[in-house]
């Protein structure tokens, strides 16, 4: 594959696309304050000497970055893509990763889906086609930053389980903290992934049962996410896995923010993209084990 198509029939034949240009650079700006504004209260404006990276899982406390979740741009391009309702599914982030070394991180190849074993589990039953996706909008530049994501086209289906790429895949993932075999890695990186590089407010969207790592990272890097999903047991799978499997990542609702909270949920009513949330935990299987706080 020798490029990138933004369209629908990329993401369903191989499990992502790319959006160029989806914020404006007056949102790119906003956004990359705020989200430095939310690091420096959580670590301190003082950068020290190696990697620091910062995710915000609560962004229904920050209603300065709730407008990347019901953009109309990426809502109507995810309608089209996914189908007439979609829905958001509880789980958006900001982040901010800096690396002050003159080094560069290395990501491993990684699912965020429930079911992260190909073939094993109800996101891979053929009942219904996967349709829980992820949306990253990065905010810096690739040429200073290397910003974006590395793909593997088509991993997201059932076939890919016997393909040599696989095999590729878990020696990349089982070498990962092997310095004398990053060259290898990076080799192995480039041949079995796509490099998806970004420029300030390009979107990669790409489902959550995609295997994909970030690009080597260089400088600081902010992205803000957000996940959706069509209607049926993917999306509803999802919502339970993310807010009542791990621990640490269900809302957490008090008296200081209550308010803010449910105008948080009516603003996702008002855009007809409110998941309903689950009361209880639901088995999933072949999910992971609970994930420990953070």
């Amino acid at each position: 594959m020798t490029e990138i198509v933004t369209n629908k029939e990329s993401l369903h034949k191989n499990g992502f696309c790319v959006i160029r240009k989806l914020l404006t650079d007056d949102e790119v700006k906003k956004y990359r304050s705020v989200i430095q504004k939310i690091t420096d209260k959580n670590f301190g404006a003082t950068r020290n000497e190696g990697e620091q990276c910062y995710q915000s899982p609560d962004i229904y406390n920050y209603p300065e970055i709730w407008g990347y979740i019901v953009n109309d741009r990426l809502l109507n391009i995810l309608r089209n893509l996914l189908g007439p309702k979609i829905y958001y599914l509880h789980n958006s982030e900001a982040s901010q990763y800096s690396k002050i070394t003159k080094d560069i991180n290395h990501g491993s190849w990684h699912r965020d889906s429930p079911c992260r074993r190909s073939g094993r589990g109800p996101d891979w039953d053929d009942d219904l086609p996967y349709n829980v996706v992820t949306a990253i909008t990065y905010l810096e530049p690739n040429d200073v930053t290397n910003s974006g994501v590395s793909v593997i086209p088509a991993s997201h289906k059932k076939s890919y389980a016997h393909t040599f790429s696989n095999l590729l895949r878990v020696f990349d993932f089982k070498t990962k903290n092997i310095k004398l075999l990053r060259g290898i890695r990076e080799k192995i990186q480039n041949y079995i992934g796509i490099n998806c590089r970004t420029d300030p407010g390009d979107c990669a969207i790409f489902f959550t049962n995609l295997f994909h790592t970030s690009l080597p990272t260089k400088g600081t890097r902010r992205a803000v996410f957000a996940r959706y999903g069509a209607d049926g047991k993917h999306s509803k799978n999802y919502v339970n896995w993310y807010l009542k499997h791990r621990k640490g990542y269900d809302y957490v609702i008090n008296d200081n923010n209550r308010v803010k909270v449910e105008d948080f949920f009516n603003l996702l009513r008002s855009k007809s993209i409110f998941h309903p949330l689950p009361e209880e935990r639901e088995e999933i299987k072949d999910a992971p084990v609970p994930i420990p706080e953070r």
